[in-house]
């Protein structure tokens, strides 16, 4: 502006340019054309920016609304799922003590009371598990160990439910398997999934876990021949927007361990997922990274585990 003034006041203090009287003009039309360039580039970087402060506000809001849909959703699981068997477990014991009983009422009643209270620490369990994965951070220990090594108490422990429920509990794992997770998650993944194919496998049933190998993963495979999983309950199986649902002898389920399952397998970067066909089977799948070989574990465990990450 003081440029534009200045020349207006005294044209002849301001040497002329240009060759011809088109010259000046042609340099204004570019003078325009580039202010009005540089002038929309700013107003769409402005507008960019603006839809991206407005999704993120969007998708924060989403996220809070989750939160509040999972907080309602722990406080139902603590209201209903866990008061109810311990009431009943109360009603029991009240049972037990002022009743008397012949010894084959007082073997059934202490056998439902048995069931009751495993499934209701099993429940008790994966919420401790996933409250504290919510609020702390897990800290995730990554190292190289062999899969039968790691699960072979989880499977004597399992063993000994299935044939309670005189179920057939197969297990043919590759001894030679070695794969790169955390020991504790992954036997938190295996066991609750396995107890679900308890759960939802009627007496006489079978489950068969096995191994297969890939090029640069170990899969776990667990299948039963139990009654399957409902189509509309298939989108919604590692959330916690189902509905409680119940097993072949009435056993309570939340849904909690497999949303545990699916968090725990994110953070070892593992992979989850399923095949079912209502009343005709389910079918979890669990892969991890593979070692090498098994005498590069034992060198690269120590440099790991000075490594680990915090999640």
């Amino acid at each position: 502006m003081a440029l534009l003034l200045f020349e207006n006041y005294y044209p002849d203090q301001i040497e002329n340019t240009y060759k011809s009287r088109n010259d000046r003009y042609a340099d204004i039309i570019y003078t325009y054309i580039a202010a009005i360039f540089i002038m929309s580039f700013i107003i769409k970087y402005m507008l960019e920016s603006y839809k991206s402060e407005h999704n993120k506000v969007k998708q924060k809001a989403i996220e809070l609304d989750l939160a509040n849909n999972t907080k309602n959703k722990l406080f139902s699981i603590l209201a209903h799922d866990l008061r109810s068997p311990l009431n009943n477990i109360h009603s029991y014991l009240e049972i037990i003590s002022q009743i008397k009983m012949s010894g084959e009422e007082k073997q059934s009643l202490e056998n439902d009371l048995l069931k009751t209270t495993e499934n209701t620490q099993q429940m008790l369990s994966n919420l401790l598990s996933w409250s504290t994965s919510q609020l702390e951070g897990f800290h995730v220990k990554l190292e190289y160990i062999r899969l039968y090594d790691a699960l072979s108490t989880t499977f004597k422990v399992q063993k000994n439910i299935a044939d309670q429920k005189e179920i057939d509990l197969d297990i043919q794992l590759d001894t030679d398997a070695c794969i790169f997770a955390d020991a504790n998650m992954l036997e938190v993944i295996i066991r609750n999934i396995i107890n679900n194919a308890i759960k939802f496998t009627p007496s006489k049933g079978k489950i068969t876990i096995q191994t297969i190998e890939n090029p640069m993963e170990w899969i776990i495979k667990i299948a039963d021949n139990g009654i399957g999983i409902k189509i509309d309950r298939q989108q919604t199986l590692f959330t916690l927007e189902g509905e409680t649902t119940y097993g072949t002898n009435n056993e309570k389920g939340a849904g909690l361990g497999l949303v545990l399952c699916k968090d725990f397998a994110k953070l070892q970067k593992a992979k989850i997922w399923f095949e079912s066909i209502p009343n005709g089977g389910t079918t979890f799948y669990v892969s991890f990274n593979k070692c090498q070989n098994l005498s590069e574990s034992s060198d690269k465990n120590a440099s790991i585990l000075l490594n680990n990450s915090t999640f």
